[in-house]
């Protein structure tokens, strides 16, 4: 197998983004620079649809698989912000309020191009989560209805590769914890 440059298309991103679509979860394309997606109302276009989703692929071939959260995929995230070369320290932050990131683990994760972990929970209609910049903690986001997550089988402009720890698709979605809500 040849090396490909970050520039060329990433294969296994758009059989990702179909296999996530496979089991109902709606996704988006995300552009790798700015990551964010390349259309208006984004919201609305969220699709499990698989000639949808080709099509995106087949406009922006190096797009990153995003999927919003809240109402549309059923699942809310909290993003633990991990890299150190640029000053961030969530999972420091998580022991600091009392919540080891071991103690997620049991749910769906996902370690991030940075080092960081996006953790998804069951989304609750009678609870609401709010998208936040470390209102949980710093380094330490949520993203709730009218947001979006980057999910595992995405790559970065420069190659960092989004790695499911604990498959979204595979692993079953269970509440938030109480403290997430408190924020």
């Amino acid at each position: 197998m040849t090396n490909q440059p970050a520039t060329q298309p990433t294969p296994n991103t758009l059989t990702s983004a179909l296999n996530l679509a496979q089991h109902d979860l709606p996704v988006i394309p995300i552009r790798p620079k700015q990551k964010h997606p390349p259309m208006a109302a984004w919201q609305h276009a969220a699709t499990t649809n698989p000639l949808q989703i080709k099509a995106w692929w087949a406009k922006w071939p190096n797009a990153m698989i995003g999927a919003p959260t809240g109402a549309p995929s059923g699942f809310i995230a909290l993003d633990v912000d991990q890299d150190p070369a640029r000053g961030k320290y969530g999972i420091e932050t998580l022991h600091a309020i009392g919540h080891p990131l071991e103690e997620l683990f049991d749910h769906p994760h996902t370690q991030t191009a940075g080092g960081g972990y996006h953790v998804f929970f069951a989304y609750d209609p009678t609870r609401h989560i709010r998208n936040t910049v470390g209102a949980v903690g710093r380094f330490l986001d949520t993203r709730g209805d009218g947001g979006y997550v980057i999910l595992a089988g995405s790559r970065t402009a420069d190659g960092r590769a989004y790695t499911a720890l604990a498959e979204l698709a595979d692993t079953p979605l269970m509440p938030a914890p109480e403290w997430l809500h408190e924020s």
